[in-house]
């Protein structure tokens, strides 16, 4: 998610534009979008926030684009808002896809790992014993790929960070696709950013990670 001064008319030319209206002090759930949303605000103000907690308060003028999958809540301030939202396709059902909290609080969960990876506390091994499936295929960003004994035999403190967000891929009854930024050299002269993606799944009644896929990001 980001917030833009201006809208960029060439990038949203053909998108479906309608004009959206909340009541004051109005809150919006957790939930994601299946397609990309731009949107700029014409009345009031709304203030979005990710998954851990950032926000991005936005007044008449500002324009906010949110990614598809992006998790997101929203927050209406005192006078309400009315902005025009931009959607690359008409949704006539289905836009805002909730989540439960058991959902929620396994991606809350995702988000640890990158901190829990550092192992400051000496307790990664058993926070993802409990969170990895025994099946657990692990694609390194140089290619190579582990399995969950493998992964749990050693762990090295990169300076690792999150993004914070989290976008869903793809979600069906057992399981959530999903993906999230970690940069690792945080603080340091060259730090670098790279994609995860993981599959969380189901499995005696518990949330657990199945395939992890790590890759450089660009932009």
């Amino acid at each position: 998610m980001k917030t833009y001064s201006r809208l960029p008319q060439a990038l949203v030319e053909g998108w479906v534009v309608t004009t959206e209206t909340h009541p004051p002090l109005q809150q919006v759930g957790f939930h994601y979008h299946d397609v990309d949303e731009w949107l700029e605000v014409a009345k009031g103000d709304i203030t979005f926030f990710s998954i851990s907690g950032q926000s991005w308060p936005l007044a008449v003028g500002d324009v906010f684009q949110i990614a598809r999958g992006e998790v997101h809540r929203a927050e209406i301030g005192a006078g309400g808002v009315e902005y025009r939202m931009y959607l690359p396709v008409a949704m006539t059902g289905g836009f805002a896809q909730r989540l439960s909290d058991d959902e929620l609080a396994m991606l809350r969960t995702n988000l640890e790992f990158p901190l829990r990876e550092e192992n400051t506390d000496g307790h990664a091994a058993g926070f993802f014993a409990e969170h990895l499936s025994d099946a657990l295929v692990f694609c390194r960003a140089d290619a190579t790929v582990v399995d969950k004994q493998t992964y749990l035999s050693a762990f090295v403190a990169r300076g690792r960070t999150p993004s914070g967000t989290v976008a869903v891929l793809n979600r069906t009854d057992t399981g959530i696709l999903l993906s999230t930024v970690v940069t690792t050299g945080t603080g340091g002269p060259s730090p670098k950013s790279f994609t995860n993606v993981r599959l969380f799944v189901k499995e005696g009644g518990s949330w657990r990670c199945r395939l992890w896929l790590n890759y450089p990001s660009t932009g």
